[in-house]
């Protein structure tokens, strides 16, 4: 079976714009994005924002609904559409910064009543 030049060109031409397209898609990705670091494209203007990487996972399994749900839920300003927007990212990054310091807060309290019950112990 024969290869004519018709066939070349096609398959020339097609790869490029492949190529080009890929190269179209990521101009506005960091030049040097560090070792896990993670990215996602944001739907209004196409540009990358780098986010948690826990949010990229959940983006990632379709499960971005229901973090919006969740967060509307807990108080935040959040429309619920499935897409990872500013308001979203924003609103988890400020829930997981308050999960922290609730959590901190908590493990103060517990050390707190541990030394009380010790004293109290020591006085017995």
């Amino acid at each position: 079976m024969k290869i004519n030049s018709i066939q070349i060109i096609t398959f020339l031409i097609l790869t490029s714009s492949l190529s080009i397209t890929a190269q179209v898609e990521l101009k506005d990705f960091p030049n040097k994005p560090k070792t896990g670091d993670c990215y996602i494209k944001r739907p209004n203007d196409s540009k990358f924002v780098k986010i948690s990487c826990e949010l990229a996972k959940i983006n990632k399994n379709r499960e971005t609904k229901a973090l919006q749900y969740k967060l509307k839920n807990l108080g935040y300003d959040v429309d619920i559409h499935g897409i990872l927007d500013d308001k979203t990212i924003k609103a988890f990054e400020l829930e997981k910064r308050d999960k922290k310091l609730r959590e901190k807060l908590m493990k103060k309290r517990e050390r707190k009543r541990l030394r009380e019950e010790r004293k109290l112990r020591m006085k017995k």
